[in-house]
């Protein structure tokens, strides 16, 4: 799927929502939901090429699978998490958003631990 049928499900999505939300907002909120729930997976097949092309590129180099790994779930992490956080707010509920990229973050900082000692440790090696 290419960017203008993304934007065309989008479109037809505002138009759904222009039309049923005046009469039931309840029925919006679910529009906006499913129209976010497509294009996310039409999107996340992009995704899953690149992810196998770097570790098609992993695997024919010497660099440790698991730093790729752990730079992968970092980038799904951010991106699910902004997903997640813009559907709350397309529902008006902020808190809850803010809440999401909160956790995104936290998580993140914990995967990316392992990195973090890594380049510590080649730090103190190369400073000694």
């Amino acid at each position: 799927m290419d960017i203008t049928q993304i934007i065309a499900i989008c479109l037809v999505g505002v138009m759904m929502i222009t039309i049923v939300g005046q009469n039931n907002k309840e029925y919006a909120i679910y529009i906006r939901i499913v129209v976010a729930v497509i294009v996310f997976f039409a999107i996340f097949t992009k995704l899953q090429s690149v992810a196998k092309l770097l570790t098609d590129i992993v695997s024919k180099t010497s660099i440790s699978s698991t730093y790729i790994e752990i730079i992968l779930k970092i980038i799904g992490i951010a991106y699910l998490s902004e997903f997640g956080s813009q559907i709350c707010k397309d529902a008006n509920e902020n808190a809850l958003a803010s809440k999401i990229e909160f956790a995104g973050k936290i998580l993140i900082m914990v995967i990316a631990t392992p990195i973090i000692t890594a380049i510590m440790e080649e730090l103190s090696n190369f400073l000694v």
